[in-house]
């Protein structure tokens, strides 16, 4: 098994888990790049420099004539000892095989940015056009791209340790690797090496093949979990090839090269990834600021789903999306409390309240007028609607409709 493919939490960002991931929709273009203080990127913006508020920290004292233990020792030390840092790659050659069969029509060919900051503890990260901030402390993601603006929601547990570990997972394989006393790493030559736009003098020192089971136990390290085993008809071999500053010893870039075969066939396959280290992640003010809470975002009070949804002139407000299991008397408020806003509850979605055994009497607030039809079908014990303000034409139409059943509407 390739050892990139243990990066599991990589390919669940990929797969489009994250909450805002379907209100930000491939190919949206990113706008504003100078106000980015995420980090550097290159491929996604066509901009090769450095974003404001995000720069290289400064090399050290070069490291002369230094013996090839010595290199893969203290860059292992320094990548361990690394608390902000940021890694991008190309998603068509880390997902290999499975983007041409999965991902290629939805994706495209994009390059992938993440950063975290272990002091701040906000994560970055920009993936199919648009860009990414993770507060972890107030658990809020940000999502930014030009055709939906702005946007922002509550991040799920499962989805904040995947971003999490994305960028840990990836430093703490290769610190292994390089620490790793059954790899063999033999010294290559200097080469001049361009990560995001800066050319650093590098030593290049390439790994001895690593077995799919040394790769396996190596992972193990660093999931905790040191059970992977390979199938005897199976193997696998990884190439490394490290690209190490001259300067400061840091890791500037990794490259994999792969060989898997299985009986009779084989396959060969490579990927890339580029380290930078940013002096800190923070999330723009702008970005905090002018965020509006995320279409399809919801909230449960009473039994009652409530969700966001979106107007013609982008305004958002509050739907009564489902409402099945509720008390005898219900009671809509005309405005609820999100993520520190406060948003007009304005629908009774289509069906919400459809097959509800217990309603008897819904009273709605002041800002409901808009009443999906079908939106109280089957309550077969419903026997008031009590309105507070006007309603759409189509609304009466249906209410008229319970009015058969001996539903009363005021």
């Amino acid at each position: 098994m390739r050892l990139n493919k243990y990066f599991k939490n990589i390919s669940l960002i990929c797969a489009l888990s994250l909450s805002l991931g379907s209100a930000m929709p491939a190919g949206a273009v990113i706008t504003d790049s100078n106000e980015i203080k995420g980090g550097v990127i290159s491929s996604v913006l066509g901009d090769s420099l450095p974003a404001t508020g995000s720069t290289v920290t400064p090399s050290s004292a070069p490291a002369t004539s230094a013996s090839v233990e010595t290199i893969r020792k203290e860059a292992a030390t320094k990548l361990s000892q690394e608390k902000i840092m940021g890694i991008s790659f190309d998603l068509k050659s880390l997902l290999g095989p499975l983007y041409s069969s999965t991902y290629s029509s939805a994706l495209g060919n994009y390059q992938m940015v993440f950063e975290h900051d272990e002091n701040t503890n906000i994560s970055y990260g920009v993936m199919l056009g648009t860009e990414y901030w993770i507060d972890m402390n107030k658990n809020l993601e940000y999502a930014r791209s030009s055709k939906l603006g702005t946007q922002y929601t509550r991040i799920s547990n499962k989805n904040k340790k995947a971003v999490l570990e994305t960028v840990t997972q990836v430093r703490d394989t290769f610190v292994n690797v390089l620490n790793s006393d059954k790899v063999t790493i033999k010294k290559k030559e200097d080469v001049k090496k361009e990560v995001h736009g800066t050319t650093y003098d590098c030593y290049v020192i390439k790994s001895d093949e690593i077995s799919g089971s040394l790769a396996s136990e190596i992972m193990g390290k660093v999931s905790g979990d040191s059970s992977t085993t390979t199938s005897s008809s199976s193997s696998t071999k990884e190439i490394f090839t490290f690209y190490i500053d001259k300067k400061d010893l840091k890791v500037r870039s990794i490259e994999s090269e792969n060989v898997s075969s299985y009986r009779t066939t084989s396959a060969s396959s490579s990927f890339a990834i580029d380290l930078y280290y940013p002096e800190s992640v923070s999330i723009p003010v702008s970005v905090s600021l002018n965020a509006t809470i995320a279409s399809g975002y919801t909230i449960k009070k009473r039994g009652i789903t409530y969700k966001i949804a979106y107007n013609s002139s982008k305004i958002p407000y509050f739907t009564v999306y489902k409402a099945r299991k509720t008390a005898k008397k219900v009671v809509i408020p005309a405005r609820i409390k999100a993520l520190g806003k406060n948003y007009p509850v304005k629908e009774i979605s289509a069906g919400s309240f459809a097959y509800n055994k217990r309603v008897r009497a819904v009273i709605l607030g002041k800002s409901v007028n808009v009443i999906k039809t079908g939106a109280f079908n089957s309550c077969k014990k419903l026997r008031l609607i009590k309105l507070r303000s006007k309603v759409t034409r189509a609304s009466i139409r249906y209410l008229k409709s319970l009015r058969k059943k001996h539903v009363k509407i005021r």
